[in-house]
């Protein structure tokens, strides 16, 4: 998934989670940031997201640290935990400037350099827009927030300006290009090809109940994929032992990779880590082997050059480009914010109170 799309998953994802009764004056100046203002409604939509990144900082934390009793998000109050040694509140309000002050920075320099969104962008934008306000219910969540859908697509469409504002760096055709070599190391160096067969050791009916496996069902499972990899090792295709186990076989998309049977592994510098990554690096090209998570269940890997199919490093180019520059391209602009006067009007951001965020079917 590259940029664009994780980050369009994770502003929906933000607003469907958060709904709070807020009136405001329209258009009222919360802040300004070098020449960029920032209205309440706007900024409601920073202090949204913010306190969606706290809470879910807090609960990684709570489940690193094992504590059973807060593993469900409804029986934690998280406005008495702390981020980051922060009180919560605190956290979320600092954060929620924080995004104003990324969002000024990258408007400022979007300008700068003279870009402009095409046609087919700012179709996607108001496709996007117009699907996530009326079918998933956004233009609920937003609207309690005192939110409008024009403020919802600017906040939206910003991320596509920051995005082009990026390339137009680090691009092929951009400032400071990054080599076409570096690009292609970092690939082959993070990502790895298989064909893979999966099978978890849960299953789940229509009706969502779950049932896990006897010992000897498992046992049984990893007899029969042990039994795939030697047929597979002995020279049987691939497809037809997917067929076997899945009943009917998967189809080639146009445009897309050859073997539609193929996943590609990344690494942890990837930005999009798996957790076979490690063991079919490791293994030669055309090597078979069975894998077991005792707590999921098996998959059958079978390593493939990754390099045979250009499909996937003209599909991944972008991504290496965000792994290896995207961390430079926030320390600056992180700096170029920072850099800009600021004008906050304390009285439009002190009515916006983190703690009155209210979360559907929860408690806040």
């Amino acid at each position: 998934m590259n940029l664009i799309k994780k980050v369009a998953v994770g502003l929906m994802a933000a607003a469907l989670m958060v709904s709070a009764a807020a009136c405001h004056p329209k258009d009222e100046t919360a802040m300004t940031i070098g020449n960029v203002k920032i209205t309440s409604a706007f900024y409601m939509c920073a202090l949204m997201q913010a306190d969606g990144e706290g809470r879910s900082k807090v609960d990684e934390a709570n489940s690193s640290a094992g504590d059973s009793a807060e593993t469900s998000s409804s029986a934690v109050d998280y406005y008495s935990q702390k981020v980051d040694d922060t009180d919560f509140t605190a956290w979320v309000k600092n954060r929620a400037e924080e995004i104003c002050k990324e969002y000024a920075a990258y408007e400022t320099r979007f300008e700068e350099a003279g870009l402009t969104l095409d046609e087919e962008t700012q179709t996607m934008i108001d496709t996007y827009c117009d699907m996530y306000w009326n079918q998933y219910g956004l233009s609920l969540s937003y609207g309690d927030n005192g939110v409008g859908f024009e403020t919802y697509k600017k906040y939206f469409s910003s991320q596509y300006k920051a995005d082009k504002y990026f390339m137009s760096i680090y691009g092929p055709e951009g400032t400071n290009p990054v080599p076409e070599e570096e690009i292609k190391t970092f690939f082959l160096e993070n990502y790895a090809a298989a064909q893979t067969l999966t099978k978890s050791y849960t299953t789940a009916d229509s009706s969502g109940n779950s049932t896990t496996m006897t010992d000897e069902e498992k046992t049984a499972l990893k007899e029969k994929f042990e039994g795939y990899a030697q047929r597979l090792r002995e020279g049987e295709s691939f497809e037809t032992i997917y067929v076997e186990q899945n009943s009917s076989p998967l189809t080639a998309t146009e445009g897309g990779a050859k073997d539609p049977y193929i996943s590609i592994l990344g690494s942890e510098d990837s930005g999009s880590s798996s957790d076979h990554f490690a063991e079919v690096k490791g293994m030669a090209v055309g090597e078979v082997k069975v894998l077991e998570d005792e707590s999921s269940g098996l998959t059958l890997l079978v390593c493939k050059n990754i390099e045979d199919d250009v499909y996937y490093y003209e599909n991944l180019k972008d991504q290496v480009l965000y792994s290896l520059k995207m961390e430079e391209m926030k320390q600056s602009i992180t700096e170029f914010g920072n850099s800009l006067s600021l004008d906050k009007n304390n009285f439009a951001i002190d009515r916006f109170k983190p703690n009155k965020i209210k979360y559907p079917n929860a408690a806040a």
